[in-house]
């Protein structure tokens, strides 16, 4: 999947993970008040890095969800085959309620709409 160099929303921007956002990933995950609405538990850096970093999982494309503040949050899409595909947005619990989740999750459907159809 070819990576963008950057997704831009009113109040966010999503950058393209790398493996220098391993530690502050592997932070957030490790936090239960973080992967609590995502249904997940606590992950070991190694889980992470495997998972979100795109080591293990190249058909996942991962972001940071920044903000005028710095990193506020993970997002990630999937593209299967033709049609189907999904998106997942996860923010930092003193992130939550500021319109950063909404925003981000339309930026990154308006660039899968327009680059992948």
């Amino acid at each position: 999947m070819p990576t963008a160099m950057s997704i831009e929303g009113e109040l966010t921007r999503l950058v393209p993970v790398g493996e220098q956002d391993l530690d502050l990933l592997a932070g957030w995950f490790a936090d239960s008040a973080f992967v609590k609405h995502w249904g997940g538990a606590p992950l070991a850096r190694e889980e992470v890095a495997a998972k979100y970093v795109g080591r293990l999982r190249p058909e996942v494309e991962s972001f940071l969800v920044l903000a005028a503040s710095g990193p506020v949050g993970y997002a990630q899409y999937s593209c299967e085959g033709g049609r189907d595909g999904g998106i997942d947005v996860l923010l930092i619990p003193e992130a939550r309620g500021h319109g950063f989740g909404p925003d981000a999750a339309g930026a990154l459907m308006a660039f899968l709409l327009q680059g992948r159809g």
